[in-house]
């Protein structure tokens, strides 16, 4: 009777216990208590909270409804906070049942408050513990993959957070990536690209992938270098960071490519994580890549370690320079299938020449099908085989040391405003121009791709002396320009794409003000190739082209003309400080408002700061209709 008491009882407590408010009125926090907590970063980061710097009035960067629990959370963080806190008022069950949907936030309550850390609701969660298994990881690492001009969404380069198990081998085979980027449709065009990514018409979304995966993706692929920046995290701090990325399942983001990108992204992530880092604060009218790492590295004692994982092409070039003449004629035979012309070798030599192989087999064969057919894979396990042991490298000088001027950390930033005088066949004239991003050749190519010109929305703005008159001298929507130098028996065309808008200004000799325009689209494809490679590799390379291009304007009777633009360059570059270009155009236009227009561009850039640089042009055209003469000076800031 006494036993069945007891049995009876302890149900009924627990019954009691499970439906009855964790806290009372007695011990739950008072109304100044929740204003004050509702204000502190730490809240904030959780859920995204930004601040008017005019009004003081907060609004969250979330765009999805369910992430917040009162009807005003978006814009109220004391309203959302109480929200919160009124479950600890309800049955545990429905506390359980919201601390799994939003570990992170409850995690931080339970702290700020007192209340104690109850891990049971894990129990009532029933995909949390996969997640947390499969998130496991000691430390994480900012990945910045470089800039890739055949994607339009990785134009400015891509970050992503790697979790990092930091297995005592080394092997990084089932570390995740934590990739951010902005889901496109396939079929967009490329007006309709630029207008919605500027205008965050394209949503952002989450993907975890194994880095193994990416380290293929970008490294051989698409031919782009990795910089893996670790950070000194402690495990509370990657567990937090953790709980946040459960949460974020219950919403989304809208993307804009120039700040609430990739990088933004990150950083709001690794707020959550050291709400002290206060990383968003930072950044100005843009983020691009390169700068959020620049924000990083300017935290004392954030980042611990960084890591070079320079792509396929960039390793194959380096090794390649080690070959004599002879032994790049026994690659020929290698790569005609004749394996047994290194047999004569001595063993380093031979490791030396399958481990070149082995890079041109992946180069090539990837490039062709977009992974290794089978008796591709057969080939390179073989080539594996025969190279041995590829330590034995390490005896030649710098084998496996990468040229790393492609640091992002180093790279000048990414907008530029130039100032300059000259004088031109219709006189004297002051120009500005303003470039959001990115880079000219002659520009410092630290940090950057010494093979990639890249602007986007450029304007140049002049005003004439003799004729007292303002006018739009061009106007560039996208200039890109992708060199990929031949040779060490790589071969793969050069490309370039130039639309936009210009004045008729430099096509006669006017004397009284005017505001006639034209429109063209630019394209074409082109060889590129370095004659003393691999001596003075990124310092002399020529170029040429040949372009289609069509322009537009109402000021021609046609209302259009069609031609070809052949050109011819060479690039010399001095150190890192000096960048010279050479380079003759011809446009011949056979439709339409017919003519022709050669010209000679000449132009010499002195890097004298990081961030500032002093730029000289000189400008010819002659044509039947024009013999136009340019000389310019200025100043280039970038910031």
């Amino acid at each position: 009777m006494n036993q069945s008491f007891h049995f009876l009882f302890t149900v009924f407590f627990l019954f009691c216990l499970s439906v009855s408010p964790l806290f009372s009125e007695q011990n739950f926090p008072d109304e100044d208590t929740i204003v004050v907590a509702s204000l502190e970063r730490d809240w904030h980061v959780l859920l995204h909270y930004q601040s008017s710097k005019w009004n003081k009035k907060y609004k969250s960067l979330a765009d999805g409804p369910s992430f917040f629990l009162s009807p005003d959370g978006l814009t109220n963080p004391s309203s959302e906070l109480r929200a919160h806190l009124a479950f600890f008022q309800k049955p545990k069950e429905e506390l359980n049942q919201m601390e799994c949907k939003f570990p992170a936030r409850f995690h931080w309550i339970r702290k700020r408050f007192g209340f104690p850390i109850d891990p049971t609701w894990e129990e009532h969660c029933p995909k949390w513990p996969e997640f947390k298994n499969q998130m496991r990881a000691k430390s994480v690492s900012v990945i910045f993959a470089s800039f890739h001009p055949e994607h339009p969404a990785s134009l400015f380069g891509h970050t992503m957070l790697k979790f990092n198990e930091e297995k005592s081998n080394g092997v990084v085979a089932e570390d995740l990536i934590l990739n951010y980027a902005a889901t496109i449709p396939g079929n967009i065009d490329p007006i309709s690209f630029v207008i919605y990514g500027l205008g965050g018409g394209f949503h952002g979304s989450f993907e975890i992938q194994k880095y193994i995966y990416k380290i293929h993706e970008y490294n051989e692929f698409e031919n782009r270098n990795l910089w893996e920046f670790k950070l000194n995290l402690n495990q509370e701090e990657v567990n937090q960071l953790t709980r946040h990325l459960w949460e974020m399942s219950q919403n989304h983001f809208d993307y804009y490519f120039l700040d609430e990108n990739c990088s933004f992204r990150i950083l709001t992530l690794l707020e959550v994580a050291r709400p002290t880092l206060q990383l968003t604060e930072q950044i100005s009218l843009m983020l691009l890549p390169t700068e959020s790492l620049k924000v990083l590295s300017k935290q004392n004692g954030l980042i611990a370690q960084i890591q070079f994982r320079p792509s396929i092409i960039e390793r194959y070039r380096h090794k390649y320079g080690y070959l004599t003449s002879s032994e790049k004629k026994i690659l020929d035979q290698m790569l005609e299938g004749k394996m047994d012309s290194t047999s004569e070798l001595d063993p380093i030599r031979r490791t030396l020449l399958f481990d070149i192989y082995i890079d041109h087999l992946v180069i090539h064969k990837i490039k062709a099908y977009g992974k290794m057919e089978i008796k591709d894979q057969e080939l390179y396990a073989q080539a594996e085989q025969n190279r041995g042991d590829i330590q034995v490298l390490n005896s030649l000088p710098d084998y496996f040391q990468i040229d790393k001027l492609s640091n992002p950390l180093l790279s000048h930033g990414p907008s530029q405003v130039a100032m300059a005088y000259g004088n031109s066949t219709n006189g004297n004239y002051s120009e500005i121009q303003y470039r959001p991003v990115l880079r000219d050749f002659t520009d410092s190519y630290l940090g950057y791709s010494p093979y990639n010109q890249i602007s986007f929305l450029r304007m140049n703005a002049r005003y004439y002396e003799d004729t007292k008159q303002t006018l739009i001298q061009e106007f560039h929507v996208l200039e890109m320009t992708s060199l990929n130098p031949i040779g060490q028996k790589i071969w793969k065309p050069s490309w370039r794409l130039d639309l936009g808008m210009k004045s008729l200004h430099t096509e006669k000799n006017y004397h009284k003000p005017i505001s006639e325009y034209y429109g063209y689209a630019s394209g074409g494809y082109g060889v590129t190739w370095e004659p003393f490679y691999p001596f003075f590799r990124h310092q002399f390379v020529m170029f040429s082209f040949l372009d289609l291009r069509v322009d537009q304007s109402p000021v021609w009777g046609s209302g259009y003309r069609l031609g070809g633009v052949s050109s011819t360059g060479l690039l010399i570059r001095v150190y890192e400080t000096v960048g010279l270009l050479f380079s003759g155009d011809y446009r011949s236009y056979f439709a339409g408002e017919r003519g022709n227009f050669p010209e000679f561009v000449s132009q010499i850039n002195w890097t004298l700061l990081e961030n500032l640089s002093f730029e000289f042009k000189y400008r010819q055209i002659h044509s039947k209709e024009l013999d136009w003469n340019e000389y310019q000076a200025g100043l280039k800031i970038f910031f």
